[in-house]
């Protein structure tokens, strides 16, 4: 999670800031009308169910994220600063693992475009006393979802990423993928170069493949069995 100045956390919030206005309608609150926060993630504020309702489609994804983030906030660590960074050097560690969670998540196999269109997200816990564990054992999947490519850009502040240079990276000559990785205190950007379809087939071909199509599990899987290891990807793209 990006911090201040000073090393305190910054929560990275998911969705517009909680305003006095309905978010659907722009009615203000009142001493006779109080608006209603979001049950989910309480970042936004609604005049009635029915502006609830008619706006759930373009919040529910940032209500999840908002949620995530959250939930990150709770489990506060005395090693923050380190322990994000270690994070970050084992989304590296496994970044052939998530090329193929990708090509899984996305099914690339059947349309390559749809990386252009549409992102990964995924939210990891840390194992209980997980220095004990070599690194790629160390954190777990707990969630994970596909979602519109410019709604998870949208739902990020910008000091996270800046939403127009990310969406410049992501539409430039070189095919790049976008995965948002929640870890606790840390979100990890991940902008993942791919190879070509078949170099991304073969990968896929040369470790087990998710079960009933559940590339989520496949993940958790992956990275408990080091299929970094395993994976054959050409070198730039390791």
């Amino acid at each position: 999670m990006p911090t201040n100045s000073s090393g305190d956390e910054e929560l990275v919030v998911l969705s517009s800031h909680l305003i006095k206005g309905c978010v659907n309608c722009d009615r203000y609150e009142t001493p006779d009308q109080k608006l209603l926060s979001c049950l989910g993630c309480g970042k936004v504020r609604y005049c009635s169910k029915e502006c609830q309702l008619a706006h759930w489609l373009e919040h529910k994804v940032p209500c999840k994220l908002n949620r995530q983030a959250a939930q990150s906030s709770k489990t506060r660590e005395p090693d923050g600063g380190r322990a994000a960074h270690e994070f970050g050097r084992w989304v590296q560690l496994n970044n052939p693992v998530f090329t193929v969670a990708l090509y899984h998540a996305l099914g690339l196999e059947a349309d390559l475009n749809a990386y252009k269109t549409r992102g990964v997200v995924v939210q990891f816990a840390s194992k209980p006393n997980r220095l004990n564990y070599p690194m790629h054992q160390r954190y777990n999947v707990t969630d994970g979802f596909t979602e519109d490519l410019d709604t998870i850009i949208q739902s990020m502040p910008p000091r996270l990423a800046n939403p127009e240079e990310l969406k410049q990276t992501l539409k430039g000559s070189r095919p790049t993928a976008l995965i948002l990785l929640f870890y606790d205190r840390a979100t990890h950007v991940l902008k993942l170069h791919l190879p070509s379809l078949q170099e991304l087939r073969d990968a896929a071909e040369g470790v087990d493949k998710p079960v009933k199509g559940d590339w989520l599990k496949w993940l958790d899987k992956a990275i408990s069995n080091n299929f970094q290891d395993t994976i054959k990807l050409p070198k730039p793209f390791r």
